[in-house]
């Protein structure tokens, strides 16, 4: 786990100057799962024998809210009335990076969860159909399917007996569609964070039984981790971003080159817990430059 730092090097001779490719890229030691329940839980089987995925589930009735959120993959699962004062809280950790992934029970659709889709900027006027529908399509090249599946062309989707029709949001990207355009399983960017969603009807349907549904999970949560560029290039204007990290008036981080253990003092701003640090003109040479803050590596990036 942690930072991977890595270099290809190329010999094709007589060319003797840049035949280094460095990239770096993390591997998270674990990610926490919180998931808020009423009833059963499928989503629990997904993760419960994974050490990787350390879970935290909480009965609706019981919930404590925060306790949920603050893990960076939160779920909310089969609950029929999402209380209206949990969306603020929920969208506020979505913004600040958390994912979300929702499994509702669309078959009891009703004015809580017509609220949570509208102040979530998810969409509109949604209607159960209750027309049986199998999955048609999926989309291989968003990142939750891009290199899973090797046979695509035919893959046996599953099916479900209903599911919300209405006006999505044109940021709404469908992952898996039914045969009327609506999504099976949709994504949404808010601010920092995702948000996951399942549409099917579940106490009728295959999907908790179809293996889609836990590919589908475990990739919704790989995605949630620390998603940064395989490299950067020199004299690029877009600044390598640290999330989670707060740094005080008088802190600073530096830049060091691995190979040539030189240091550069790069323009870095600070701002609601993340910090962005330009590269610039300040890196004027190819290599893996640790990011340090009192003596402490905090990240690494591979400049070509």
């Amino acid at each position: 786990s942690g930072i991977q730092s890595c270099r290809i090097n190329i010999n094709d001779q007589p060319i003797v100057f840049d035949n280094n490719f460095y990239f770096t890229y993390w591997i998270e030691k674990e990610i926490p799962i919180g998931i808020i329940i009423d009833k059963t839980s499928n989503s629990q089987r997904v993760y419960q024998n994974d050490q990787h995925y350390p879970i935290n589930v909480q009965s609706l009735s019981s919930a404590n809210l925060n306790s949920i959120i603050n893990s960076p993959v939160f779920i909310l699962e089969n609950i029929t009335n999402p209380s209206s004062g949990w969306v603020s809280s929920i969208k506020s950790r979505i913004e600040e990076g958390g994912t979300l992934i929702v499994i509702p029970p669309v078959q009891n659709h009703n004015n809580s969860w017509i609220d949570f889709y509208s102040q979530m900027e998810i969409g509109k006027s949604f209607d159960f159909s209750s027309t049986s529908t199998k999955g048609s399509k999926i989309d291989f090249d968003n990142p939750v399917f891009k290199g899973v599946f090797s046979q695509s062309n035919s893959f046996d989707l599953p099916s479900s007996n209903g599911h919300l029709d209405g006006k999505w949001n044109s940021d709404v990207q469908n992952l898996v569609n039914y045969p009327d355009g609506s999504p099976m399983l949709w994504s949404k960017k808010l601010g920092k964070g995702q948000i996951f969603g399942w549409n099917f009807n579940t106490a009728e349907s295959n999907i908790f039984q179809h293996s889609l549904f836990p590919i589908a999970m475990i990739r919704c949560a790989e995605l949630s981790g620390n998603q940064q560029p395989l490299y950067f290039t020199l004299g690029q204007n877009n600044p390598f971003v640290i999330q989670n990290l707060s740094l005080g008036n008088d802190e600073q981080i530096i830049l060091q080159n691995e190979d040539s253990k030189d240091k550069i003092l790069p323009l870095v701003k600070s701002n609601n817990r993340q910090v962005s640090i330009s590269i610039g003109h300040y890196i004027n040479k190819s290599g893996i430059y640790q990011a340090i803050q009192n003596n402490q590596s905090l990240y690494a990036i591979g400049i070509n």
